[in-house]
């Protein structure tokens, strides 16, 4: 299937989670904020967002520093 994440097309397997998608491309799930189609998801439901073809990610992660 295939995603748009920040502005890139990206092709991953079928029937994904948010959380096992960000983990396939790397990204610790606690450590980024994520909008899906438009929406920010709360990181409790990253476990059962099912990811569709088609769909848009925003994925932001907030670093420290001053």
């Amino acid at each position: 299937m295939e995603l748009t994440v920040n502005g890139e097309k990206r092709t991953c397997e079928a029937g994904l989670t948010l959380e096992g998608f960000l983990k396939s491309q790397n990204v610790k799930p606690e450590s980024v904020v994520v909008e899906h189609n438009g929406k920010i998801i709360p990181f409790k439901e990253f476990g059962t967002l099912c990811l569709q073809d088609g769909d848009e990610l925003e994925v932001l992660r907030f670093m420290g520093g001053g």
